[in-house]
């Protein structure tokens, strides 16, 4: 890797598959295998983030690599990640990449809800020392890698209700995530993206000018539903996007949507407004 920096060492991530086989410390080996090929490519890239702060997803622009060691215990059935061969670059993160590194792991595995948004943005900024706007450009690429990626976590969760009830993530002693039925389903390909934009109607509830991330609370729902402002406009000040969520008026936008395999809106992609 081209740059000053010192080796970083990534606190080593248990992957645990609890229940079905896995209670007898067996699992099926072809989709352990297609598991272990999609959390290997989410840990190198996301490592590899976190200690460069570039976006890589192709296996050789990664200096880097995961590798699977013995555990002293079998609680279940478990395989040890360990990520190796990484150097830091100091001018960005001042050696704190592995500080972030488990929080950018539990985003990209992640539904990515606002909650884990929040987190996510405070972990950065006590890594960064509190600059916004370098917080707000990093988590548009996070974003970004997550979307990369969803194709490696839909094969890291295969596993799930066929040889193991769920898959826990573990940082030393302490479980940083827990993925099951509901977040294999949130991943799975059977969602389905409409073929053109149709005009809607709701209130912003949540936005950001930085990434275009926002939730929008559409007319007769009674929940948000994510999305994106992919209208360049949303980064100019006041736009009205912004103006639409200060004042909690609803707002008319053309959006293309993501349904799932019953037909709910689970994602909108906002294209432009829609005037009156």
């Amino acid at each position: 890797m081209n740059g000053s920096g010192d080796a970083t060492t990534f606190e080593p991530i248990a992957i645990r598959y609890e229940g079905i086989d896995a209670e007898n410390h067996e699992i099926d080996l072809g989709l352990l295998g297609e598991s272990l090929q999609g959390f290997a490519k989410t840990l190198a890239v996301t490592a590899n983030f976190t200690a460069t702060g570039k976006l890589a997803v192709h296996a050789d622009a990664l200096d880097v690599k995961v590798v699977a060691r013995p555990v002293e215990e079998h609680h279940c059935f478990e395989v040890s990640a360990f990520v190796t061969g990484l150097v830091t670059s100091k001018e960005f993160w001042s050696g704190m990449a592995p500080g972030v590194f488990t929080a950018v792991v539990q985003y990209v595995l992640s539904r990515r809800s606002k909650e884990e948004m929040k987190h996510l943005s405070e972990a950065l900024n006590r890594s960064i020392g509190g600059n916004q706007e370098t917080t707000n450009r990093l988590v548009a690429t996070i974003e970004k890698m997550a979307e990369a990626l969803t194709p490696s976590v839909r094969k890291a969760l295969a596993p799930i209700d066929r040889s193991c009830e769920r898959i826990d993530l573990y940082s030393g002693a302490e479980k940083v995530q827990s993925m099951n039925s509901d977040t294999k389903k949130a991943f799975s390909t059977s969602r389905k993206i409409a073929a053109h934009a149709e005009p809607m109607t709701g209130t912003i509830t949540s936005f950001n000018i930085t990434t275009g991330a926002c939730e929008v609370v559409l007319e007769g729902a009674d929940k948000a539903t994510p999305g994106r402002v992919l209208d360049p406009a949303h980064e100019l000040p006041n736009n009205v996007y912004a103006t639409a969520l200060a004042s909690q008026q609803p707002l008319t936008f053309l959006a293309k949507t993501e349904a799932d395999a019953d037909g709910r809106v689970t994602r909108l992609h906002i294209l432009d407004t829609v005037s009156d």
